[in-house]
């Protein structure tokens, strides 16, 4: 683990001196044995060494940065300075991902529905690794060079502010305050960069305790990502979601009686999804399995409406009730 106060200090000095005095135990009990010896000794040489990494970074004395941007993280197996595969691919994919999807709407002002993001825009973000540090695990990283066929996007620019946007987010969520600084303002930017950092942040089910981005270049203190950030994210956002009413016509369709939700389709092929209280339950399921056209009415917050109302538009078999006329919104 890394050491996070002045308490774990001086427990790591102790097992630090504690392991130097095996060794010499160790040389003592096993004289007769050279080769359990080297491999006892190898061991507690490997464990010492990243205790005083550990040590180092706590105190400041590294060493100088060997890159621009330092990635750190810390999962809860305890082991210092290694990483799974499948950890060091979700850290490195979802700060690639932010940084790509970011940049995009930097460059076109709206953000991507569905699809691959423009090549050339991936490829002016994809931040180079060019070393790994001992302590906490940590990854050296570089502005990615620029190809001859990307002369428009001019790369270090692109990838550095849309690092400082990750990095502006995450200094509002820490910080507490209701109004954006001032390169959030706009709602789209606000959106997506709120959407990348609660991805970027640890889950409540991740191994990851922490993820830290530090610009090795600049007098300011790092951004460090925890499982409290996705809960900020997400209470901001859903405090700033705005309630609209809104009525809407088409098919019922994939009813969950447990959720109690379903799918609206539109006749425009959108789906939209929808959530309804219990009353209205068999109603809508009666609904689905005749497939009848039908408005809903309720009120939308965020991508779910809240279905209050259910007007069939035509006469289902056996309803001795007129044809009801479709109601204007």
């Amino acid at each position: 683990m890394t050491i996070s106060s002045e308490a774990e200090l001086e427990r790591t000095q102790g097992r630090i001196a504690e392991l130097e005095r095996g060794m010499v135990s160790a040389r003592q009990r096993l004289s007769t044995n050279p080769t359990a010896l080297a491999h006892l000794l190898s061991l507690q040489d490997r464990q010492i060494e990243q205790l005083h990494a550990e040590v180092r970074e706590f105190i400041g004395i590294g060493g100088q940065p060997t890159a621009a941007i330092e990635l750190s993280y810390d999962t809860k197996d305890g082991t210092s300075g290694t990483t799974s595969l499948s950890t060091l691919a979700t850290v490195s994919d979802n700060l690639r991902s932010a940084l790509t999807n970011i940049a995009e709407t930097i460059i076109k002002g709206t953000a991507r529905a569905s699809g691959r993001p423009e090549a050339r825009v991936a490829r002016a973000v994809d931040l180079r690794v060019t070393g790994i540090s001992s302590g906490s695990f940590v990854l050296q990283l570089e502005y990615p060079i620029p190809q001859d066929a990307d002369a428009a996007v001019t790369t270090e620019d692109l990838a550095d502010l849309a690092l400082s946007i990750v990095e502006d987010a995450a200094r509002w969520i820490e910080s507490g305050a209701t109004e954006p600084p001032p390169s959030l303002v706009t709602g789209v930017l606000r959106d997506v960069a709120l959407a990348e950092l609660r991805r970027l942040a640890p889950s409540e089910g991740s191994p990851i305790h922490w993820i830290q981005l530090r610009r090795t270049a600049l007098a300011v203190p790092p951004i460090r990502l925890t499982r409290d950030t996705s809960r900020r994210v997400n209470a901001l956002v859903e405090k700033s979601l705005k309630t609209e009413t809104v009525s809407i016509t088409g098919l019922l369709r994939e009813i969950d009686l447990d959720k109690q939700s379903f799918e609206l389709r539109d006749p425009q092929e959108t789906l939209h999804k929808c959530s309804i209280d219990v009353p209205l339950l068999i109603e809508a399921a009666r609904y689905v399995a005749a497939q009848q056209t039908v408005r809903v009415r309720g009120s939308r917050t965020g991508r779910v409406l809240h279905v209050s109302v259910i007007e069939p538009l035509t006469v289902l078999d056996g309803d001795n009730t007129a044809e009801r006329p479709p109601v204007s919104d």
